[in-house]
């Protein structure tokens, strides 16, 4: 049995999870929102419900890039693919 401390994180965790994975690997363009959901095991519907839409789901990647202190170097590269910063 599965206990609460035990659970799988949440689905808007797991979306922001899968959706950092298929960025990173696709870009926002080649990135879909089934793909995405589908990674994450979430409804196709769960971006709209925890995000709104695909751009905001992108968005908050880099909210929450913003709330660390120590950012990786490649970064302040400019030369930086958008894939590598996203993986960085």
């Amino acid at each position: 049995m599965v206990t609460a401390n035990q659970e799988k994180p949440d689905a808007r965790e797991r979306l922001l999870a899968a959706a950092l994975q298929v960025f990173a690997t696709k870009g926002y363009g080649q990135a879909s929102t089934r793909e995405i959901c589908q990674l994450a095991g979430v409804n196709v519907a769960g971006i709209h419900y925890h995000f709104g839409d695909k751009a905001s789901l992108y968005r908050e990647l880099f909210r929450i890039q913003d709330q660390f202190s120590d950012l990786p170097p490649e970064l302040d590269d400019p030369n930086t693919t958008l894939e590598d910063g996203i993986a960085a």
